[in-house]
Parts: structure tokens; C-alpha cells; sequence
């Protein structure tokens, strides 16, 4: 995947959650969503409760994209995820 299709598939939500992951490997996917919530909590509290149903959607995506994995002990970034992540941070 080169960095043009890395942008392509690079959506807010996805950054977030890579964000997250990224700084607390491994995570449980309800570990991702009360690090969403502290890191913007300024939410409407609808918005929260449906963060569980997103991150679920987008840890979904991000492991199809082959930019996560999920592991025994929680959610990790692949080398590709890495990469990516590493794509949008340098074009920051």
C-alpha cells in the first residue's frame, strides 16, 4: 500500500483509534473507547454511548485494511499500521 492509498483510507475516526492503540499496546477494544472518550470530552453524551458501536466498526475496518490486529492480550498496530500512522505523521 503506498501513501497515496494510505490517505485515501485514513479517516479521522481511524487516526484516533490507531492514535490509541499506537500509545497503549496492547488494547481491549473497551480500553479504546474510554481513551476516545477522555481524549475528547466535550462529547454529547449520545455520541458517547455510541462510541462502543464505532470503535467496533473501526477496529473492524482497520483489521481489514491490514493496519491492526487483534491479539490475546488486546489490539495491536501490524507493521503496515505502523506505517500508515507514521504516513500521516509526517505529513503533519
Amino acid at each position: 500500500m503506498d501513501e497515496s492509498q494510505i490517505r485515501r483510507h485514513m479517516t479521522a475516526p481511524r487516526r484516533v483509534v490507531m492514535e490509541i492503540i499506537a500509545e497503549n499496546q496492547p488494547i481491549s477494544e473497551a480500553d479504546i473507547v474510554q481513551s476516545w472518550v477522555l481524549r475528547r470530552p466535550e462529547l454529547a453524551v449520545r455520541h458517547r454511548k455510541e462510541l462502543p458501536r464505532m470503535a467496533a466498526q473501526v477496529l473492524w475496518r482497520l483489521e481489514n485494511l491490514g493496519w491492526a490486529q487483534q491479539a490475546p492480550a488486546g489490539y495491536t498496530l501490524t507493521e503496515l499500521g505502523e506505517r500508515a500512522r507514521n504516513v500521516l505523521i509526517s505529513t503533519d
